[in-house]
This record gives structure tokens, sequence and C-alpha cells, in this order.
């Protein structure tokens, strides 16, 4: 899955009056072997900027983040596609 462990790439960075999370894009692709000019474009778009802004604190854990971490998920989006 291309997004999975975006969270471990969140820095907070302590400016008063409190914290700001940042997304570390350059240890995010780095990370990713498949990384491609598609990676790239997703990551550089306004639309993951909106992504990453709507889970930034860890109160926001959502379905998304579930499916990322559930182990039948993982099995399932590794299968080959026979079919298609």
């Amino acid at each position: 899955m291309l997004l999975r462990n975006y969270r471990k790439h969140f820095r907070y960075v302590r400016l008063l009056p409190k914290p700001v999370l940042m997304f570390d894009r350059a240890a995010f692709l780095k990370k990713r072997p498949q990384s491609t000019e598609f990676l790239t474009a997703l990551v550089d778009s306004q639309l993951f900027a909106a992504f990453l802004e709507e889970r930034k604190w860890p109160s926001s854990y959502d379905l998304f983040d579930e499916c990322c971490s559930s182990k039948r998920f993982l099995d399932i989006s590794s299968a080959p596609l026979d079919g298609i």
C-alpha cells in the first residue's frame, strides 16, 4: 500500500505558543522502493496536503489508518490481480 505508515513521517516542531506538526516528505519517499513519478506527484499535491491536515493529531485516528494497519487488509492488498 502506497501510504502505509505515513504517520511515522510526521515531525513535531516546537514553536511557541504550541507545537507544529510537519510531514517529512523526503523521508517518506525514500522509504518506498516503489517510489514512482505518480507517488511523487501525489505527495506534492494539494489533495495529499489536505489528507495530512485531516490526520495530523492522534485523536483523528480513522478507518483509513485502521485499514492500513490491519493484517487482513494487508493480505488482501498484496494478493496478485490474476483476473485483471
